[in-house]
């Protein structure tokens, strides 16, 4: 007999999860927890949704435990999978198309739009609920998925060119036969004319002549359509790039800027820390006294010192501080630039599919897309100087 496995199904887009022992399972379960933790009732809940999914996980959780130590087997959870991460239950599986669909939200529109878009998704929040900008963003995304992936573009775009080259063929072939068949016709007109005279000829040549200028007049229309596909087509190609580059150039800003947090919240405690243990070694010592001689009062050149010191480290700390601060608001602005210009690009892109853009808009689309990109600290956006020297310094020059 064949060990019991679990299986959980993923809808009919998408292979099902076969898992076939506990530690698979309780792999499989920490991956899901971990997944939907950032979706709470304290940070992200709209609707209850986060108290929903974070109930129903630590329900399935506690269920999960019970059969295991209770050395039960493990399909016997087939039907508190079915309820937690089935058709109708409240939790998306990771793997799955809605799963996939709500953890791309939240690198696209953030936490808070794909918490709306959950919501939306369980029926739990209709579209007038929406609060911000970002959650309009996800709620429309998810009912409205805007634009295909870029190689399913080029494939299309591919097919339709060959499809327009091999109409453009069939015109030349039909134009050609047509010729042929003109010239017959031509001779056989010649004979005729000859035949029943100089008005029946003057007649005949003015319908052909109306016929080859319906002919011509269509061949330029079809060459003018040809040519502004091969356009589009061109202009499209070549602002896929920047898409992609703008994209990945969003994405790297944001890894630095989640790292500037990081050194933020790691250096601040302990700056201040570090801080407070001198200030109090400082006002100890000058508290106290000299240790080895109590009655003797220290010199007033060691005050003068010690506060020298103590402005000398406090101005260092906070002017590294006011840096850090600096380099994060840096990435955080450069990340929010390049995200507006690859959706500009991808804007103007179905701007020109639909030929909706004058030459006028291309011109200023053009210019806002590629103008010069800020590097390095862009925006001066930190806190001013606050060490002692500095103020001291402004109340001198006032």
């Amino acid at each position: 007999m064949s060990e019991p496995q679990l299986e959980i199904d993923l809808g009919p887009e998408a292979p099902a999860i076969l898992l076939k022992d506990w530690d698979a399972a309780e792999r499989w379960l920490r991956e899901e927890e971990q997944a939907w933790s950032w979706l709470s009732p304290s940070a992200h809940n709209p609707a209850a949704t986060g108290e929903v999914v974070q109930e129903r996980l630590r329900w399935f959780r506690q269920t999960f435990q019970n059969h295991r130590v209770g050395d039960q087997r493990l399909d016997g959870l087939q039907g508190a999978v079915a309820q937690v991460f089935g058709a109708n239950g409240p939790v998306f599986p990771t793997e799955s198309v809605k799963g996939k669909q709500v953890q791309d939200l939240r690198q696209s529109c953030g936490e808070d739009g794909a918490a709306a878009a959950y919501a939306f998704m369980l029926g739990r929040m209709p579209l007038g609920n929406v609060t911000t900008l970002n959650q309009l963003r996800a709620v429309l995304l998810t009912a409205f998925p805007p634009f295909e992936p870029a190689a399913d573009l080029t494939d299309r775009l591919s097919r339709e060119r060959a499809n327009i080259r091999a109409t453009h063929r069939n015109t030349l072939n039909d134009l050609q036969t047509f010729e042929q068949r003109r010239e017959s016709e031509w001779r056989s007109l010649l004979r005729r004319a000859s035949r029943i005279g100089i008005n029946q000829l003057r007649s005949g040549r003015t319908s052909w002549k109306n016929q080859q200028s319906a002919l011509h007049k269509q061949q330029l229309d079809a060459i003018t359509d040809i040519n502004a596909v091969k356009n589009s087509y061109e202009e499209s190609m070549r602002l896929l790039g920047p898409v992609r580059y703008w994209t990945q150039k969003a994405r790297a800003h944001g890894k630095s800027e989640f790292w500037a947090v990081v050194r933020l919240c790691i250096y601040f405690p302990i700056a201040l820390g570090l801080l407070g243990w001198a200030f109090y070694e400082a006002f100890s010592l000058l508290l106290d006294g000299n240790p080895r001689k109590p009655d003797t009062p220290l010199p007033q050149a060691t005050y003068f010192v010690v506060s020298a010191a103590l402005l000398l480290v406090s101005t260092f700390a906070f002017w590294i501080g006011r840096l850090l601060t600096k380099l994060y608001l840096s990435e955080h602005h450069l990340r929010i630039d390049a995200h507006e210009r690859a959706v500009m690009t991808t804007t103007y892109l179905a701007l020109i599919r639909s030929g909706a853009a004058s030459d006028t808009e291309r011109t200023i689309i053009l210019e806002a897309l590629f103008r010069q990109s800020a590097d390095g600290i862009v925006k001066d956006d930190g806190p001013g100087d606050l060490n002692l020297g500095a103020i001291l310094s402004r109340a001198v020059t006032k």
